[in-house]
């Protein structure tokens, strides 16, 4: 292929999340598919995309309108019997996402939710922060306000000082930010289709950050702001500043037990995700992944034809499977969780058919040792052999979900199909294979079936190799083959089966990522909490010196006193538990369509997250009680 055009620099492609890296004429399409046309010219082709710009002022509705009448021109000229078809316009979306529902919108709305709840519990900390020491500087204020300062101008001055605390802390927040995504960015590379998750820190976003930020410091410096600009002169004065009422100590205890609240949700919603990724790494597969190298081939890009593709292919097979160390190889189509799963319409004889069903399957073509090679058991029949060439009758095996759903208490073995466009081969099947994952890890088994490479052909095939050892150490014997077989064949990949199961797109990528992100928000929310218990305990314990030096010169017992300070932290916690029991229950229903192998509502993590959380609340409340149990009884009885 000759270069002609080099795109703008950022342009990744016309569909979000995934880059495409180059773009051929759609006349080459002969060349990837062997010389065939079918495409342009069989009306039961359905792989290509009209890619259209609306006009200026239209929307898609408007063009469904217009699309309607040409749409039922094309139904009737293209008739497919039992299918309602029409022309419809719809969003572009990355490649698979067209027909389905896509899922970003609420990904994007959870961890919106989530990072929301974050800010909500670093304002609930600096609002009671803001408390405390606003109730420290009630004197400080009376004084200026004697001498002459209005209270408009002593609330000004409040509010300056929150919100310069609130720029500096939207300033390391933005460069924590850039950091975060850099390093997001750079987790996606492991992934085996080009993902882009590239998210540029622009003007929108900066300004965004610095509204959230003075919003954030207007909301939390306010009531602090006229709580200290307020009261009686004198009564203030004469108080010597050691006053706290029980309705503040009530006000700061509740902000601590929101935060301790919103933490607890935040590290369940993480508890969950990091046990649906547990739930993922050790779920049923359907085939061994260990030990498996797959590489990724196509003789087709340096212009091999049918013939030349399946000698090049036989006489790898053989020189592979000679290697040292190689227990099984065979070819497919497509590897398990690497590629866009193939499928199509097919024909069932005696099944009937409801209203507006169509009946849709999978499959992928395979080399006999196939189903030796990913260990998937055949339960019933066979596997595929030699004999099987172009010129033999046309055999399939399914998978158990095919044969439940087309052949229900029925032995399959010996029953035959269709495939929609092939009118002339009838499809016999000779075995069922245990289900296993072909697309994802979280999806339903869907109907399922293999047919043989020898009798469908295709110029791109990934070699499966399973070793006796660690599948890396033979890659390069495997290259040495394929460079005596054919020089100048590109090797497209090669990655073990257990890289593409832990860093595939298809795989667990999307289930670590979930799990690190939630986690790292999660221990900010701990962290908030901690800070918050903290804080508002310490200050208890000095707003209470005092007493606690009169307790102890009248015979208190240390552990009496440790109660008393502890009571007040326990009762705390045990408030905010119950408030993010409620919230959690509420966040969960909004990850559960991420979820695998769990519920949202799954009770090994919601007890131990609660006690975990208690535990370090706990703790928190401590070193204030042990505090208080060592106070002087003279230092306290001066105490101001």
């Amino acid at each position: 292929m000759t270069i002609v055009g080099v795109g703008p620099k950022g342009f990744l492609g016309p569909t979000p999340i995934v880059e495409m890296e180059a773009y051929l004429p759609l006349g080459m399409m002969t060349v990837e598919t062997g010389g065939e046309t079918a495409f342009l010219t069989d009306a039961e082709t359905r792989d290509l995309l009209i890619a259209a710009r609306l006009a200026p002022g239209a929307s898609i509705e408007r063009a469904n309108v217009a699309l309607a009448p040409l749409g039922q021109q094309l139904a009737k000229q293209y008739p497919r019997p039992g299918v309602d078809s029409s022309l419809q316009a719809k969003p572009l979306r990355p490649p698979g996402l067209i027909d389905g529902p896509n899922p970003f919108p609420v990904l994007a709305g959870l961890f919106l939710t989530l990072t929301g709840l974050v800010l909500a519990l670093a304002c609930l900390n600096v609002a009671n922060l803001s408390l405390v020491r606003a109730d420290g500087r009630r004197r400080e204020m009376a004084i200026r306000a004697a001498l002459g300062g209005g209270r408009a101008r002593l609330v000004r001055h409040l509010l300056t000082e929150t919100l310069l605390v609130a720029l500096l802390g939207a300033g390391a927040g933005m460069g924590a930010g850039v950091l975060a995504l850099r390093a997001i960015g750079s987790a996606a590379t492991v992934a085996d289709i080009p993902l882009v998750v590239q998210f540029p820190f622009n003007g929108r976003i900066f300004a965004f950050a610095l509204g959230i930020a003075l919003l954030a410091a207007a909301i939390v410096g306010i009531i602090p702001a006229l709580r200290t600009s307020s009261g009686n002169l004198s009564n203030i004065l004469h108080e010597g500043g050691r006053s706290s009422t029980g309705r503040k100590q009530r006000m700061r205890a509740a902000l601590v037990a929101a935060q301790v609240g919103g933490s607890l949700a935040l590290l369940i919603v993480a508890g969950l995700f990091v046990r649906s990724l547990r739930s993922a790494q050790h779920a049923d597969l359907g085939f061994d992944p260990k030990n498996v190298l797959n590489v990724a081939l196509d003789p087709g890009e340096i212009g091999y034809t049918q013939v030349q593709g399946v000698q090049f292919y036989n006489e790898v097979l053989v020189r592979v499977r000679a290697l040292p160390g190689v227990r099984s190889a065979s070819l497919a189509m497509l590897a398990p969780l690497g590629d866009t799963v193939q499928g199509g319409e097919i024909e069932v004889p005696g099944y009937v058919l409801q209203r507006g069903e169509q009946l849709h399957a999978d499959y992928n073509a395979v080399s006999p040792d196939y189903f030796k090679t990913m260990k998937i058991s055949v339960l019933r029949g066979r596997e595929f052999d030699d004999t099987q060439t172009e010129s033999m009758p046309r055999v399939a095996v399914i998978n158990e979900a095919m044969a439940e759903r087309f052949w229900h208490g029925v032995d399959p073995v010996g029953r035959s199909f269709k495939r929609n466009g092939d009118a002339h081969h009838q499809i016999e099947v000779v075995g069922v294979v245990r289900n296993s994952r072909t697309e994802d890890l979280y999806s339903s088994y869907s109907p399922v079936f293999y047919i043989p490479l020898s009798q469908s052909y295709t110029s791109a095939q990934t070699l499966l190799i399973r070793t006796s050892g660690p599948p890396q150490a033979i890659a390069p014997q495997v290259l040495e083959v394929l460079r005596q077989v054919a020089p100048t064949a590109p090797v497209l990949s090669m990655r073990t089966m257990t890289e593409m199961v832990t860093n595939g797109a298809n795989g667990l990528f999307l289930f670590n990522l979930g799990a690190e992100v939630t986690a790292v928000l999660g221990l900010l929310g701990l962290v908030l909490a901690v800070v918050g218990i903290y804080g508002v305990m310490a200050y208890a314990v000095g707003q209470r010196t005092q007493e606690i030096g009169v307790r102890v010169a009248m015979g208190a017992q240390r552990k009496t006193i440790l109660w008393m300070v502890s009571r007040q932290g326990l009762a705390i916690i045990g408030m905010g538990v119950a408030l993010g029991l409620v919230v959690a229950v509420g966040v969960g229903r909004l990850v559960s369509d991420f979820l695998v192998g769990i519920g949202p509502s799954d009770p090994l993590t919601y007890v131990t997250v609660s006690v975990f959380l208690s535990f370090v609340a706990l703790a928190a409340c401590c070193v204030p009680a042990r505090r208080a149990t060592r106070v002087d009884p003279m230092v306290a009885l001066r105490y101001e």
